[in-house]
């Protein structure tokens, strides 16, 4: 009985659900992850670790054959090809590694800062679960923590963002109440700053929110907890790969339209339920940060409206912010009914009981919905090594919109990649070369001379991403085809 009620302490609950639930998230996504379709972001990560384990101290842009930086040379990465180049691992097994180290940054991160602003683990066991599962319709897309997003995106870096996040309020929290710990606000900041610029700056909003208006704290210490964040920003320019501030104010000279419309009513909406129900639990004093980021972020969000591309991102913090305010709601509405700490760990353990049943049948869900590209008996990545294989790394090639990314992931060089990248500045001259290359309905000659003009003599395609007439015209006048499943090589 002893081991039992130990077993389902707040705390012992918390690990249990968050072991299983971002482990499995963890073991998913790097099983999946060699067989990843095109238009996933791993291949820019694999890409990444590949180039810095080649080129260790002073690596080459991971997709072009140039000396440009790349805004994926972050202290993760770096990190992690490092120590895993010097065990002579490879980057998939590097990625999957990672993958680990995320889930469990973000589950402690998570759980201390549930600890420092709602007093008690209870929060964490309901903030995490609405996280993974809290929606009407369970988004797909980098930066959220939904389930599904995990089980490709658990290595990310927006991912072990988040949970760095999560450590940032809690420390600022803890620094307000404990000033001895606020040294510990610059090292964390800098590599925040080093990690995922975007993430980083939704980090800082919430924690000078926090800094400003937490209730407790008096102005000295206030003044220093800024300035050790201030501090630590300063510490980020040492970065020896780029400089994270200006990368983050350089804008990239490409256009990018993927991912889901988050300006659409239907879009809005699936988002904010449940979650918009938490602006009721936003109430208290010591909410009132959370209610000067939640501002800041609708503010920044409402930019995209004028046309600023990266504005829809700040969404995610909205959402965030709000489902913290429903977790205080629904702590609320526990303390009203009188909830004694028995009935608590049984609704817990029958709780996590159903969140592993819902976990089982997303990971089957998600699994049969990409069943096609696991069971292929080869891969996009296998197909674009074997076809570029023979070919010089450093001398570029040109593949078609998105057959870039398991292409540069080999470790083969381009002419330019579709989505943005803000460390190569004539990136939209770049793409507007490639697909002047690809262009439909001109002719054979035309194309030759572009890419005389260019310096290409290879072109990369993947057939599901080109009309058929376009395919059949390259295979009737290239020199030489070669194809392997649904990639293919022409030689001009």
């Amino acid at each position: 009985m002893t081991r039992l009620r130990s077993l389902t302490t707040p705390v012992a609950l918390y690990w249990l659900i968050a072991g299983a639930l971002l482990g499995t998230a963890a073991v998913v996504a790097a099983l999946n992850a060699p067989h990843d379709a095109p238009n996933q972001d791993i291949w820019q990560h694999i890409a990444t670790l590949r180039a810095l384990i080649d080129g260790r101290g002073s690596p080459s842009n991971p997709f072009l054959a140039t000396e440009d930086t790349s805004r994926h040379f972050s202290a993760l990465w770096v990190a992690a090809a490092w120590l895993g180049g010097s065990l002579g691992l490879n980057p998939f097994t590097i990625f999957a590694a990672a993958g680990g180290v995320s889930m469990l940054v973000l589950a402690a991160g998570l759980y201390a800062f549930c600890v420092a602003y709602f007093r008690t683990a209870w929060g964490a066991i309901l903030l995490l679960p609405l996280i993974l599962f809290g929606w009407v319709i369970e988004v797909e897309h980098t930066g959220y923590l939904s389930f599904r997003t995990l089980l490709f995106a658990a290595a990310y870096p927006a991912t072990i963002m988040a949970g760095m996040c999560f450590a940032l309020w809690a420390l600022v929290i803890q620094v307000l109440r404990q000033p001895g710990l606020t040294v510990a606000l610059v090292p964390l900041v800098a590599l925040m700053l080093a990690t995922h610029q975007l993430g980083a700056l939704i980090g800082l909003v919430v924690a000078g929110s926090l800094i400003l208006l937490w209730p407790e704290g008096v102005f000295r210490t206030r003044l220093a907890a800024s300035f050790a964040c201030v501090v630590g920003i300063a510490l980020s320019l040492l970065w020896p790969f780029y400089n994270p501030i200006g990368m983050m104010l350089r804008g990239s000279s490409s256009s990018w339209d993927g991912g889901p419309d988050f300006y659409r009513i239907d879009v809005i909406a699936a988002l904010l339920l449940p979650a918009g129900l938490g602006f009721l639990g936003l109430r208290d004093r010591k909410a009132r940060p959370f209610l000067l980021a939640l501002g800041l972020f609708t503010g920044l969000y409402a930019l995209g409206f004028l046309g600023l591309q990266v504005a829809s991102r700040f969404f995610v913090p909205v959402t965030l912010i709000l489902q913290i305010g429903l977790v205080s709601l629904l702590l609320e509405l526990g303390k009203a009914l009188h909830i004694g700490d028995a009935l608590k760990r049984l609704t817990a353990v029958v709780f996590a009981l159903a969140l592993f049943g819902i976990a089982a049948h997303t990971v089957s869900a998600f699994q049969a919905a990409h069943i096609e590209r696991r069971t292929s008996p080869v891969s996009p990545y296998a197909a674009a090594f074997a076809l570029t294989q023979d070919l010089p790394n450093d001398v570029p090639i040109a593949a078609h919109g998105l057959s870039v990314w398991p292409v540069v992931a080999t470790g083969q060089r381009v002419i330019s990649i579709p989505w943005p990248e803000p460390g190569i500045p004539d990136l939209a001259e770049r793409q507007s070369v490639t697909a002047g290359l690809f262009e439909a309905g001109v002719s054979w000659q035309t194309r030759l001379e572009r890419a005389s003009a260019a310096g290409v003599t290879t072109l990369i395609i993947d057939d599901r991403l080109i009309a058929a007439e376009s395919l059949a015209e390259f295979i009737r006048n290239a020199s030489s085809a070669q194809n392997i499943a649904t990639y293919w090589r022409f030689d001009l």
